[in-house]
């Protein structure tokens, strides 16, 4: 046991006295002792309760932020397209209604390139690379009078390996794996209204 003196006389007092016998001043009483234990368990409690709070915000959260980021890349991708839509048109203004007849989105790039001063990404938003194809409706000469652009989605699949297969209609906003696909300057695969 600890000693314990008189704050008056400074003369040692029991640890069960109440006042000094010697100079019959109050005494405070003893001073308890927390045990380590507790302390430690009161401190794992609150540390666990800050993790479960942490995990509900998370859960709540990072399944919002992985949607936001989905969209913002499909947004993007519609864009392109737009972009794209916009200087081929512009081509086929210029060419008697003829749009390139190229295999390639690089090849693409590369005609149009020269004549615009738009930036023509030829990656969609989840980078994957576009495709194009173009043919002729009208039979008439070997070039090209329709178009398609298609972006494969998240998944970076295209449903059709021949973009002329594409059925038109919208999907639904939140399938980030359908390809979008653009012909002659409007979307005829994309993502409908938010439900």
């Amino acid at each position: 046991m600890t000693e314990r003196r008189c704050a008056q006389c400074g003369q040692e007092v029991s640890p069960a006295a109440v006042v000094c016998p010697h100079c019959s001043h109050p005494l405070e009483p003893p001073a308890k002792r927390r045990s380590p234990a507790l302390w430690l368990i009161a401190i794992a409690g609150c540390g666990l309760v800050a993790i479960i709070v942490a995990g509900i915000v998370a859960a709540i959260l990072i399944p919002n932020f992985l949607d936001a980021l989905q969209l913002a890349k499909q947004k993007r991708t519609m864009g392109d397209l737009r972009v794209w839509g916009t200087v081929l048109e512009s081509y086929r203004l210029d060419h008697d209604g003829a749009v390139p007849a190229v295999a390639s989105i690089d090849e693409l790039a590369g005609v149009l390139a020269p004549d615009t001063t738009a930036t023509l990404s030829t990656t969609d938003g989840w980078e994957r690379p576009f495709r194009y194809a173009c043919w002729s409706t009208s039979g008439e000469g070997a070039g090209c009078d329709t178009y398609r652009m298609a972006s494969p989605g998240n998944d970076g699949v295209f449903e059709a390996d021949d973009l002329s297969l594409y059925e038109p209609g919208a999907f639904e906003r939140t399938d980030y794996d359908a390809d979008i696909v653009l012909q002659d300057g409007a979307f005829v695969r994309y993502p409908g209204p938010m439900p």
